[in-house]
């Protein structure tokens, strides 16, 4: 008798076993078959990205954010090539944020002969940044300094913002002295690069 009651209980525990198997993998199935949720986020990822790339700075609107920034500035050619295509990487990394608008000349604007020319060198500028990456070198100022671009200065007049005098230990490098005749109006001019500031 307790070899029967052992066969017994050994057979219904045995098929419980074996459903529970079998409830566990309808479940694993009815899981498996739900990748339309799956794809339906693959979906949005790719749309995101697709409206991400399509948001990215043209070369045209680049260029405009750089002559926007130094279309006034002269003397010091070289340099003055090197600041934009640095303003220029900086106008990609950050997608034209935080910077000048940017001033796209018209077709009048353009038949005067200095202006074409330094359109042309933003654009050109634009071109050679395209391949850059300023890392976390995202932050600049066109200002005065009396120490060659080593800090900006407050006199005659002081940037509005505060961080360009606070993060003075994130400079990291500067382009100039530079001529400008409008404001900030000076021969004393530079575009001091920062890296690293929040």
């Amino acid at each position: 008798m307790k070899k029967s009651r052992k066969k017994v209980t050994n057979k219904p525990a045995r098929g419980r076993v074996t459903k529970k198997r079998t409830a566990t993998t309808k479940r694993k199935t009815v899981a498996r078959k739900t990748p339309p949720r799956k794809r339906s986020g693959l979906t949005q990822r790719s749309t995101s990205l697709v409206f991400a790339a399509a948001t990215t700075l043209d070369r045209k609107t680049c260029a405009g954010h750089v002559f926007g920034e130094t279309s006034v500035l002269s003397s010091n050619a070289a340099k003055l090539a090197d600041a934009r295509r640095f303003i220029a990487g900086v106008a990609y990394k950050r997608n034209g944020t935080g910077i000048a608008p940017p001033k796209i000349p018209t077709e009048d604007e353009l038949t005067n002969p200095n202006t074409a020319a330094i359109w042309n060198r933003c654009l050109k500028a634009a071109d050679d940044a395209a391949g850059d990456d300023v890392d976390t070198c995202k932050h600049f100022v066109v200002w005065f300094s009396d120490d060659d671009g080593k800090t900006p200065s407050k006199q005659p007049s002081r940037i509005p913002d505060e961080w360009p005098y606070d993060q003075t230990d994130k400079i990291k490098g500067n382009w100039g002295p530079f001529v400008s005749p409008v404001p900030p109006k000076g021969n004393n001019i530079f575009v001091i690069k920062y890296c690293g500031v929040p």
